[in-house]
């Protein structure tokens, strides 16, 4: 499911006449800043001059800015592009994404935050970059790379519900990690094709998880034994990584 977006639509400028744009002036020294910003339910739009970019979450803005724990299949998402171009009045076709986050919640049936602490080892050989609470509530793991972002949390307890649900996310620092999905403006996130690419790409980097199952010391040999403590140990993994920089 697509969820953040941050999207250039400079060209709509002039057409962006249902937001009330607020100048931010630096309270210590009275300076003005050099941007100003609105607000439409929890997206924010940023106009520096000519430059106007909107970023935040489409899943959220389908509930009204509430949450993005529930379903959101792509008959939502068509209904949400849709809604958001005619309520701040943009073009789906002069609005050119810069970056995109996408990902999955999957419903459990055991502790997320456990999971994630105990059994998730790697990302490719790598160690979280961040592992710890998200927000003041769940527990969140992170592997940054130089093009984009990998994220697993427990998103039931970041909404505090008794449902268990995993979430699974990828988010792009720089679009061009993903320019063979040919999404480059709003409308392509309505083209069902081009999702079944983000799809794809979001299962490859499942599959370069590394994460293990908990193992009674006393029935495997000394060997394998061996061989299972040294292969939980992310720092096992990552001295075993070249020294480059993947």
């Amino acid at each position: 499911m697509i969820d953040y977006i941050k999207l250039n639509i400079s060209r709509s400028l002039s057409d962006l006449i249902n937001l009330d744009f607020f100048e931010h002036i630096n309270l210590e020294t009275g300076e003005m800043r050099f941007y100003d910003t609105a607000k439409h339910k929890n997206l924010t739009i940023i106009r520096k001059g000519d430059y106007i970019v909107l970023e935040g979450s489409l899943h959220k803005y389908h509930n009204d800015g509430k949450h993005n724990h529930n379903d959101f299949d792509y008959s939502m998402l068509i209904q949400t592009v849709d809604n958001l171009c005619q309520e701040i009045q943009i073009k789906t076709e002069e609005s050119y994404l810069q970056n995109l986050e996408f990902g999955i919640n999957i419903i459990v049936d055991f502790d997320p935050t456990d999971f994630l602490k105990n059994q998730v080892i790697c990302y490719k050989g790598q160690k979280p970059t961040y592992s710890g609470p998200r927000n003041g509530k769940g527990y969140l793991l992170e592997f940054e790379q130089y093009n984009y972002i990998v994220k697993l949390y427990d998103k039931g307890r970041q909404y505090d519900l008794d449902e268990k649900i995993l979430r699974f996310e990828f988010k792009t620092k720089k679009m061009v990690f993903i320019k063979n999905s040919g999404i480059k403006i709003l409308d392509d996130l309505k083209n069902l094709s081009r999702l079944k690419i983000l799809r794809d790409i979001l299962l490859k980097i499942f599959d370069d998880i590394l994460i293990c199952e908990h193992v009674q010391n006393e029935i495997i040999s000394e060997d394998d034994r061996e061989l299972y403590l040294n292969g939980i140990n992310s720092t096992y993994w990552s001295n075993l990584l070249p020294d480059s920089k993947t």
